[in-house]
């Protein structure tokens, strides 16, 4: 009997031992219940009718919002579920210009990280845009900083736009104070990704025109982002406004980041107006770009030099930009390379012997086997252009290997498109490219640089037998190796 006791006490303890707590977990627990109860009373607070418990409730709610240098995201979640972002907008009405600019500065910590909803919802954009009309320029640059915020989210921008935020946000173009004009251009650069035609109807452009000569580079920054934003919509009243010979200036800055933002607005003008980027001056600069070490710069670069080549190729070659273009076929950001290959596409299509004696056509080809399929495209798109133009490839280096990769991309092809047949009846940019190297593979006679004579020479010290004689007298490089040649030996094949 007392054995079986014992066994049914060990039975009822076991679920009394499991179900004990985890002492960490209770002391979580109790904390993060702690934590909320104190911002709770922080947000009731901030209701308070007295202004210094108010202001000091606001700006305690702004400091933990802030953590470590970057917005706290646990802390703006928590307060939002609180019902803070009312209170915060509430505090917008004040007379205090100190509590406004507590409580702008809380509002676009929380609107920065996509809950621009709850403060839209809290009616906050009607206030905020009555303040850009304050004389504190302190409350105007926060106001004007967290309706940047707020635009930034797509479909955000009509109800700021609804609300007449633009015309004052034109007018702080032009205060002496550096700092509005920075959080100024920012939040209408924003506002013109979707709503271009009402900034520019509000006069935006020539005031940023004149903050293009300023020395402050964060201004300069966000104006040429604006600038790019209306240019992709409005680049005629951008040209118009004067806007190209500063942005041009602007490419000889040494802050990248205003260089890449200028690349992006010059590519948006050429897009419409490349006569008048290359007559100010862009391409030299822009082809210098090519060589830096950031790839986002080289990106927008080469896309700038895309565009102008679409028009221009002649100048975008003078300038020296096919053999660094080239090169960055070579990198391994995708994106550079799909903006690289499509620009050198567009260049191929007056230049294209050029774009073949800078040796593109190995790194294209290799671009072939890349997983991305929007790099895999231009690649195809810019080999198929330069056979378009130098049917016979005479003189054009592509090595076997080479030769094997294109043959395997047009064979992937062929099945992806369901057969030859199918293909010829498309008449696409893409299966015209399939039947320009089904043509090249199957007309190769053996010689990897001529495709057109039967393999006679072999090269010392490496013994790759891959070239006519005629063409072996005019490289010193082996094709198949990349082997200084030291001799050629003359071999006859069947």
């Amino acid at each position: 009997m007392k054995m079986i006791l014992l066994m049914f006490n060990a039975v009822l303890l076991l679920p009394i031992i499991f179900a004990m707590p985890n002492p960490i977990s209770l002391l979580n627990s109790e904390t993060d219940s702690n934590a909320t109860n104190t911002n709770i009373q922080l947000v009731n607070q901030a209701k308070s009718l007295d202004p210094n418990e108010r202001f000091a409730a606001v700006s305690r709610i702004c400091g933990l919002l802030w953590k470590d240098a970057k917005e706290n995201e646990v802390a703006i979640a928590e307060f939002v579920s609180i019902g803070a972002v009312p209170v915060l907008v509430n505090c917008l009405k004040s007379t205090d210009d100190k509590l406004i600019v507590e409580a702008a500065w809380a509002l676009q910590r929380i609107a920065y990280i996509d809950k621009s909803i709850a403060v839209v919802e809290a009616g906050a954009v009607p206030l905020l845009v009555k303040l850009l009309q304050s004389p504190n320029m302190e409350v105007c640059k926060r106001t004007a900083w967290t309706l940047s915020n707020i635009a930034c989210h797509n479909v955000r921008e009509s109800k700021i736009v609804e609300a007449g935020a633009v015309p004052p946000l034109v007018n702080l173009l032009q205060s002496s104070n550096m700092e509005v004009c920075k959080y100024t251009a920012w939040a209408l650069a924003n506002i013109a990704n979707v709503k271009a035609q009402e900034v520019v109807e509000a006069g935006a452009v020539p005031p940023f025109v004149k903050l293009l000569e300023t020395q402050n580079m964060e201004v300069c920054k966000y104006t040429a982002a604006a600038l790019a934003n209306i240019a992709n919509f409005k680049a005629q009243e951008v040209v118009e406004a004067g806007a190209v010979p500063p942005l041009v200036k602007l490419l000889e800055t040494q802050n990248m980041e205003v260089c890449k933002y200028t690349a992006w607005a010059l590519a948006n003008i050429a897009n419409v107006k490349a006569h008048e980027v290359v007559e100010a001056g862009a391409v030299p600069p822009l082809v210098k770009l090519l060589e830096t070490q950031n790839m986002d710069l080289c990106r927008q670069t080469a896309w700038a030099l895309g565009n102008i080549a679409a028009v221009k190729a002649h100048e975008v070659v003078e300038a020296g930009a096919v053999p660094p273009l080239v090169k960055l076929l070579e990198t391994q950001n995708m994106e550079v390379c799909k903006y690289t290959a499509w620009t050198l596409k567009n260049i191929s299509a007056v230049k294209a012997r050029e774009v073949v004696e800078a040796g593109a056509l190995p790194p294209l080809v290799e671009l072939l086997q890349s997983p991305n399929a929007d790099v895999c495209t231009q690649a195809s798109l810019a080999i198929g252009k330069i056979i378009e133009k130098i049917p016979n490839l005479n003189g054009c280096y592509i090595d076997v290997e080479h030769i094997h990769i294109m043959a395997k991309k047009v064979i992937e092809l062929i099945e992806k498109f369901g057969g030859l047949r199918k293909i010829k009846q498309l008449k696409t940019k893409e299966s015209e490219f399939i039947l320009k190297m089904i043509e090249k593979i199957q007309s190769s006679k053996g010689c990897v640089v001529c495709f057109d004579k039967k393999i006679e020479i072999a090269f010392k010290p490496c013994w790759h037998a891959c070239v006519c004689k005629e063409c072996s007298r005019q490289i010193s490089i082996c094709p198949m190796c990349r082997q200084i040649i030291s001799h050629k030996q003359r071999i006859y094949l069947p």
